[in-house]
């Protein structure tokens, strides 16, 4: 018997079919097949029967279930009667958006007709998984489970959500880590014999074994040793995904070191194309207690593997549950979600030719600033070399640090360009940048608001720049006066910044940049009626001085500039660095509205590009 990773475009799935097919039409021609080698350590246990998850995992309450379109990713696998399809359309599938009460991007869910599993089971269970873990999920397609001519019990609830989390490209983030094979070689067992299957599986299972201990004392469930595999278990406790306080926390709006969620919040910008071994979990044997006359149900069946392990491995490719926007406060709540109406899904426009670049020199630095030599590490955001670089611009007599990894996306020079066509009046508030290579959710950024520094993944564009360094005071957007114009405005500027009161603020920020470039005019589609009394807040703070924004010099006076870190004036002030509006651009216009035509089925970035996900299914041959 042999077992593939086989590709299956742009899809997230969790599915139940148990046939082994052919590959129909959905599923080619992008086809990889990448044979993972067995394990040799003997396995603890026959499976993870023995125990169950499910009560000790509180529910998280759902908020809102809304009847939606079919989204590309479930419509996919329709098909008529005859043909390899999971759902036939005689059947029928439905989709709901769920909205729980820890995340503020909706989950999509999809059930075929015949499903043995209802919606509201399915809904249960997948509230249950900590939200650490769920925020990884996209689509979730419910289907029912078969089973095979030769009964080997093919009764799967495959998720396409699993092992994204473990993924990066081709090559798994941890489980093919010197670190993990070196666990591997250390130890003489694995949990189960299914974690025999590859490297990659048994990362999962102890996985499903370290959340058991994390709930329960640092207990493993009955039947299981720690002597064997502890090498194995400190390895995965190791992990940022394994902090017990955001793993089980009350919200999806997580930043750590690890690998992001596959875009929780992080709506990828020019996001860099790298495959996926995102698969899922097929011929799992735990699962066929659950399949309908398949033999006497075992406790622990369902639940501690039918989330668990694809959780931890994976889930899929995300557009929607961490932005690339995440600011990251150590202190202090950002507000609930605002529930005021988007004007547009995201930003279609692009400000870099609007925004005149500054000249600057560059130093290099000996060494890293503990900003950035935290964030280098085999698990950490840079997992390369990190170089760090003083630049000093003509308008600023204080240097800007930036320390770039080895594998960024962005080169020395776009970084330098970019960071230097911030307007001065808000490049002034930056503290260290810090610049890494792109994750498989795209291109992203998170600001620290209490040390000021941005940190970038992959190719930022220049809105996510601009919008990344407002937080210079978390002032304005909690004062009153913000809390009043959002109570008398009826809509924000886009989906993003209805996550809460801080990003609006920073969206809005964006928008108020683009208006005192264009003359007074907001980006194409979007319009300040809904929004005027934001627009007036801010049309009120110093920050937004025009002549002081863009002007020459970081050394402004005055209450905004109170928490500025660049202060000190240029040694020679440039005269002709005067603020001048620029004409409106005309093709943006397009971008505008190929943005706003988005449905359900697509989830498009902040810089208006379309994330195609793609993700990984496990199919016996």
């Amino acid at each position: 018997m042999r077992c593939y990773w086989r590709l299956l475009v742009c899809t997230t799935l969790l599915t139940g079919p148990a046939v082994a097919s052919p590959l129909d039409a959905r599923e080619s021609p992008s086809i990889q097949e990448i044979p993972l080698p067995a394990l040799t350590l003997p396995a603890q246990q026959p499976n993870f029967n023995g125990f169950d998850l499910t009560s000790a995992l509180p529910p998280a309450s759902i908020l809102s279930a809304v009847p939606v379109p079919l989204p590309a990713s479930c419509s996919g696998y329709l098909g008529a009667p005859g043909t390899n399809s999971e759902c036939l359309t005689t059947t029928g599938m439905s989709a709901l958006s769920i909205q729980f009460e820890d995340c503020g991007t909706p989950f999509v869910v999809c059930r075929c007709a015949d499903a043995q599993m209802s919606m509201d089971v399915a809904l249960d269970r997948f509230s249950r998984v900590p939200v650490g873990l769920r925020r990884y999920a996209s689509t979730i397609a419910v289907m029912a489970t078969q089973t095979e001519a030769n009964a080997f019990l093919k009764c799967t609830y495959a998720f396409q959500l699993t092992h994204a989390y473990d993924f990066s490209g081709t090559t798994s983030y941890a489980s093919a880590t010197s670190a993990w094979l070196d666990a591997l070689s250390t130890d003489s067992c694995v949990p189960d014999a299914y974690s025999q299957t590859n490297a990659v599986e048994d990362f999962a299972q102890t996985g499903v074994l370290n959340v058991y201990m994390l709930i329960f004392g640092g207990n493993l469930p009955p039947g299981f040793q720690t002597a064997c595999m502890s090498n194995q278990l400190a390895y995965v406790n190791s992990l940022p995904l394994f902090n017990t306080e955001t793993l089980f926390g009350n919200t999806c709006d997580i930043v750590n070191s690890g690998p992001p969620a596959r875009f929780a919040h992080y709506p990828g910008y020019k996001a860099t194309h790298r495959q996926q071994l995102v698969a899922s979990l097929s011929s799992f044997s735990p699962f066929r207690s659950y399949c309908p006359g398949l033999g006497t149900p075992m406790a622990g069946s369902i639940f501690s593997t039918f989330l668990l392990h694809l959780s931890i491995l994976g889930i899929s490719s995300v557009l929607a549950h961490l932005d690339h926007r995440t600011a990251v406060t150590e202190s202090s709540s950002l507000g609930p979600q605002l529930t005021l109406q988007p004007q547009a899904p995201s930003f279609a426009f692009d400000l870099t030719n609007a925004l005149p670049p500054a000249s600057s020199s560059l130093t290099p630095l000996s060494s890293l600033p503990p900003a950035c030599s935290d964030s280098v590490g085999p698990t950490n955001e840079c997992t390369a070399t990190m170089s760090a670089t003083a630049i000093t611009y003509e308008d600023c007599g204080d240097p800007f640090v930036v320390c770039r990894c080895a594998d960024a996306n962005m080169t020395m020079d776009t970084i330098v360009d970019r960071l230097g066509r911030v307007p001065v009046g808000l490049r002034r508030f930056v503290a260290n940048v810090v610049v890494s290579s792109a994750p498989l959710s795209g291109s992203h950024a998170y600001t620290n608001l209490t040390t000021g520094d941005i940190h970038m993944f992959g190719d930022t564009t220049m809105d996510v720049w601009i919008h990344e360094v407002p937080p210079f005071d978390t002032t304005p957007s909690a004062s009153q006066g913000w809390a009043e114009a959002l109570q008398q405005d009826t809509c924000v500027p886009d989906n993003y910044s209805q996550t809460n009161r801080v990003e609006d603020f920073a969206q809005l920020s964006v928008i108020k940049i683009y208006a005192l470039l264009h003359s007074g005019n907001l980006p194409p589609g979007f319009n300040s009626t809904c929004m005027q009394n934001q627009l007036t807040f801010m049309d009120g703070l110093s920050l937004y001085n025009a002549t002081q924004l863009f002007g020459n010099t970081c050394a402004i006076r005055g209450k905004a500039g109170r928490s500025a870190r660049h202060t000190k004036p240029p040694a020679v002030l440039d005269a002709s660095r005067v603020f001048q509006t620029v004409p409106l651009d005309p093709t943006a216009t397009a971008g505008a509205a190929l943005m706003r035509s988005s449905g359900v089925s697509t989830t498009i970035t902040a810089g208006g590009w379309l994330v195609a996900t793609c993700v990984f299914i496990l199919f016996w041959a």
